[in-house]
């Protein structure tokens, strides 16, 4: 009896550290930012969701006061509050698309990233602070 209720002790503290790992509230959920860019400020909205160390969802940015389409997310990663994935945005009809990929750290309702694309010029980086959406 006492090896049973050992074993579902250990069975339920190893099902709630992927939970505990990623934070009280983790990723999930939706989150707002602003890019700073050469044409200005560009709000962003993000929106996540982790299944174990998998991360997929999407950003969607305010261009020029017109609202764009949300972008998937790939190679989303997330381990205990370290984040990473890449966006790929379409420029033109038929060309390769340009990859932007970010890293971050989760910190309560604050998430830090580093943006990372190469445009011809070496790698560029910005930073982006996003909050998540109340």
């Amino acid at each position: 009896m006492k090896i049973r209720n050992l074993a579902l002790a250990l069975v339920a503290t190893l099902a709630a550290i992927p939970a505990m790992a990623a934070g009280i509230d983790g990723i999930d959920g939706k989150w707002e930012a602003t890019a700073e860019s050469p044409m200005g400020s560009i709000p962003l909205k993000l929106e996540f969701k982790a299944a174990g160390e998998k991360l997929t969802g999407s950003i969607a940015a305010d261009m020029a006061g017109q609202a764009m389409p949300p972008t998937a997310i790939s190679d989303g990663v997330v381990k205990g509050d370290d984040i990473s994935f890449k966006l790929q945005v379409a420029m033109m009809e038929g060309a390769p698309p340009m990859v932007i990929s970010y890293k971050g750290k989760l910190k309560g309702d604050e998430l830090t990233l580093t943006s990372s694309m190469d445009m011809g010029q070496g790698p560029q980086e910005a930073k982006v602070v996003a909050k998540r959406a109340k």
